[in-house]
């Protein structure tokens, strides 16, 4: 992904960087999350056990690769930075997407 052009607003595929994306035996997972202290990866693939996400570029992006399938439901755990946390679906149900299984959470490997 050009990050020059995602900061001004001219990156239209943003889509294949960030989110859930399969990868042979495991699933990459980023987001962007400027203000956020710690965010972590949970879901199906962890018993709902967190798996912490680290920082890539320039602070701003989060990563992790876990050992997942496609199918599997996630969220992410974000953690501010007086330690309260959110748990967030990915960005695609706030676009008027129905939730997979009525629960809202997304399904790994599903676009």
């Amino acid at each position: 992904m050009d990050y020059y052009n995602f900061y001004t607003g001219r990156e239209f595929e943003a889509y294949r960087f960030l989110g859930a994306h399969v990868e042979g035996d495991t699933v990459c997972f980023r987001t962007f999350a400027p203000a956020a202290a710690r965010i972590s990866v949970i879901g199906d693939f962890s018993s709902w056990q967190e798996i912490e996400m680290a920082k890539i570029y320039d602070g701003n992006f989060w990563e992790c690769r876990v050992p997942a399938k496609a199918g599997m439901r996630y969220k992410y755990r974000i953690t501010r930075g007086d330690g309260s946390f959110l748990e967030l679906r990915p960005l695609w149900f706030f676009l008027g997407a129905s939730p997979p299984d009525g629960l809202g959470d997304r399904r790994a490997g599903q676009l």
